[in-house]
């Protein structure tokens, strides 16, 4: 009997902590249940704290319970029904392993259970642990500890009836003995269960009150019949009684949803009973008259046969504060990251406004200078305009650095990879840079070794770009002497991972010139930065051409280096990595001065009907002349409007399109000539000829379904050449419509 009491005391136990564990998640709970069924198997002594006198009568050594039995000498059906009993109560502990397991990693694992569709973990807790199935298994045990009772009853009554047959005349003197034998063990049994009774309720009182959680019980009536101390100590009651006749005094009015605080209580408990399992928030106040948010989870239990609602309340007030200042570091990245947008955007808008503006001018003026320089002139009046043109040009260099700068910021500056040639390329910076050098009396050589490559792939534009740059400073520090460009192959760097098929060429640029300080070369490469920047400064320049240079060596995988000695000069040296291109043709390259030679010879477009669409004035004259130049019919508008109703009254083979222009944009313009259900529109070409040069302004272009995109100032040779190849193409490729 003492063993059955036990048995069935261990079982409750498990069943507490299995379910405390996936309320609280505390692994301590997880631990101590383990811990039962390791002393239960007999691997390990009976556990110091678990106090039980009955235990400590008949269990006190490492021993199974199965050979406990083996070892009672219990008859067979006694045996039978114990075994039973432990059977099922295997059965219980495997499901609630299960779903201990389950939440431990915060997924299903496999096991007797298996979980439903779409089923929650919550609600797989329910079904595993609360549900009527499992409310069975646990009746199933107490069902054969009675049967083990009785038969315990039925084998002391025969026993009884044998010695009476055997022994008539030694009842009548022994019956009030036995009587009074069986009347003290009752005693004494009924006295032992009540202290393990009360033990069992003080251990499972020791744990509710030690769980962070604030735990509550409801009958259906709804009304609590018991609390924890954490349940007093959350809401600032005295005690458990004072906490259970006053909870719903604590209430707030209303929810933060409007609704009535104790409707809210009672529909919770209403379907907590219903459904078995709710889990929602709420706001609950303490006696003193704080907030306090709570996350609640119901759960409908069986007492005594009697359903009951088991809550369990979290604090959230701790994560809510972290919640509440996170949302406060969001918002305030927000507004910084809006702010950092709106800078770049009007930062954008400011330089695609001010590039307007001044190409603008400026295509009117290179415009006019070559048309003049093209009349009869004498040799001062062209030594004038010559001047004039380069000033202009150098003004519109600068422009370009500003804008190359801005791309390199957004990172949208695109490399292309073409076949060219190195030679070609320093060619062309010599012929560009010879005339300046020549004019302040200086040397200006470069010096090629045999041993390049004939052709190789790379960007010939950026590169020119950046030898330009260098060897320009180094002509325009120089007062005296020479400037020389030396192109070597040399040895790979040591770390060129992506560049292991890459010949690594040098491009040294040397000069004569008046040097650098140490400190000075430190901030050389920052942007918008001088060596001097004093008020009687020489040199000018806006301090963007070498922090453009070092950017740009830097995305074609190359790097950058200078040394300098003041008063002697100072070497800048390129290095980059070039792959080998299969050698083509070879043959004389065009110098520079050939190649603007035969870029701007004026083409044969006699009889070819062009519609310029432009609102400047001046613009439109010097356009007029240049085409005129080559024989084209030429119709001149002055906004969109008027180019679109040009376009529906007479046919054109190309039309010039400007983008900025009143009434109606180039952009809008185009859309509206592409919709005409005119047979020759689709093979109509549309070219912008625009002072838009920012980032995106060519797709901007093309979307709204134009072919090319010309920038001014217009350089005459690209215009031409860009003309006669839509022409020869046919605009065969015509529209990329919006």
């Amino acid at each position: 009997n003492l063993v059955a009491e036990e048995f069935q005391a261990v079982s409750r136990d498990l069943t507490q902590y299995a379910r405390a564990y996936c309320v609280s998640r505390n692994p301590d709970y997880y631990a101590r249940y383990q811990e039962i069924l390791d002393w239960q198997a007999g691997k390990i002594p009976r556990p110091i704290d678990l106090d039980r006198r009955i235990t400590n009568k008949v269990h006190a050594r490492t021993i199974s319970q199965t050979e406990l039995l083996q070892r009672l000498g219990l008859v067979e059906s006694q045996y039978r029904h114990f075994t039973e009993a432990l059977a099922c109560s295997d059965e219980l502990a495997l499901t609630e392993l299960q779903v201990m397991e389950s939440v431990r990693l915060g997924k299903f694992v496999d096991g007797p259970l298996r979980p439903r569709t779409e089923e929650t973990m919550d609600a797989f807790i329910v079904r595993a642990l609360y549900d009527e199935r499992y409310q069975s298994e646990i009746d199933k045990i107490a069902k054969h500890i009675t049967e083990f009772y009785r038969e315990h009853d039925k084998l002391v009554g025969e026993r009884i009836k044998s010695l009476r047959k055997r022994y008539d005349w030694v009842i009548a003197v022994s019956f009030g003995v036995q009587l009074a034998t069986i009347l003290v063990q009752a005693v004494v049994i009924a006295s032992t269960f009540t202290v393990f009774q009360r033990e069992a309720n003080q251990r499972t009182r020791l744990m509710l009150d030690t769980t962070p959680l604030c735990c509550t019980l409801w009958n259906e009536q709804h009304e609590m019949i018991d609390c924890n101390l954490e349940a007093t100590r959350l809401f600032g009651f005295s005690d458990r009684e004072d906490c259970r006749k006053h909870f719903f005094t604590s209430f707030p009015m209303r929810q933060d949803d409007g609704q009535l605080t104790a409707d809210m209580v009672h529909d919770q408990l209403t379907a907590a009973f219903d459904k078995g399992y709710l889990h929602f928030e709420f706001v609950q106040q303490t006696l003193s008259g704080e907030t306090v948010p709570v996350e609640i989870v119901l759960v409908r239990v069986l007492r005594d046969n009697t359903p009951l609602v088991a809550g369990y309340a979290r604090d959230l007030r701790e994560l809510k504060k972290v919640q509440y200042e996170l949302e406060q570091e969001q918002a305030a990245l927000k507004l910084a990251r809006d702010a950092a947008q709106a800078s770049a955007k009007a930062k954008s808008e400011f330089l695609a406004n001010m590039s307007h503006e001044i190409r603008t001018p400026m295509n009117a003026i290179l415009g006019m200078l070559h048309l003049c320089l093209q009349t009869e002139l004498s040799e001062k009046q062209s030594h004038y305009l010559a001047g004039c043109r380069t000033a202009a040009s150098n003004l519109l260099g600068i422009l370009n650095d500003i804008l190359d700068f801005s791309k390199i910021e957004a990172g949208k500056i695109v490399l292309e990879e073409t076949v060219f040639q190195i030679s070609h390329v320093v060619g062309e910076v010599h012929d560009t840079l010879d005339f300046k050098a020549k004019e302040q009396g200086l040397s200006f050589t470069t010096h090629l070794a045999e041993s390049l490559p004939d052709h190789s792939y790379g960007d010939p534009l950026r590169l020119r770009q950046v030898l330009l740059n260098l060897a320009g400073n180094a002509i325009k520090f120089t007062e005296r002497g020479r400037v020389r460009v030396l192109v070597d192959p040399v040895e790979p760097p040591a770390n060129t991972v992506g560049y292991e098929e890459a010949i690594f060429v040098s491009f040294r640029i040397e000069d004569t010139g008046i040097g650098m300080m140490p400190d000075q070369i430190e901030r050389l490469f920052a942007p918008f930065t001088q060596v001097d920047f004093s008020a009687t400064r020489k040199y000018g320049g806006t301090g963007l051409g070498l922090s453009i240079s070092k950017n740009l060596t830097e995305r074609m995988g190359g790097f950058l280096h200078v040394t300098s000695v003041p008063g002697r000069g100072t070497t800048f040296t390129l290095t980059l990595p070039l792959k080998k291109a299969p050698s083509e043709k070879k043959g004389s390259p065009l110098s520079m001065k050939a190649q603007l030679r035969a870029d701007t010879s004026v083409p044969d477009l006699t009889g070819v009907r062009i519609l310029l669409a432009e609102d400047n004035k001046v613009n439109q004259m010097v356009a007029s002349e240049l085409l005129k130049q080559a024989g084209v019919v030429l119709t001149v508008v002055n906004d969109g409007v008027e180019a679109v109703e040009m376009i529906k009254a007479r046919d054109f083979d190309l039309i010039l399109m400007d983008i900025q222009m009143p009434n109606m944009d180039g952009l809008h313009a185009t859309r509206e000539i592409r919709r005409l259900a005119k047979p020759e529109i689709e093979r109509l070409p549309i070219l912008a000829m625009t002072a838009h040069a920012m980032i995106g302004d060519m797709e901007t272009s093309l979307t709204a379904g134009m072919n090319d995109h010309i920038t001014k100032p217009i350089n005459p040779g690209e215009l031409y050449a860009t003309i006669e190849k839509w022409l020869e193409k046919g605009a065969t490729n015509a529209s990329r419509r919006a």
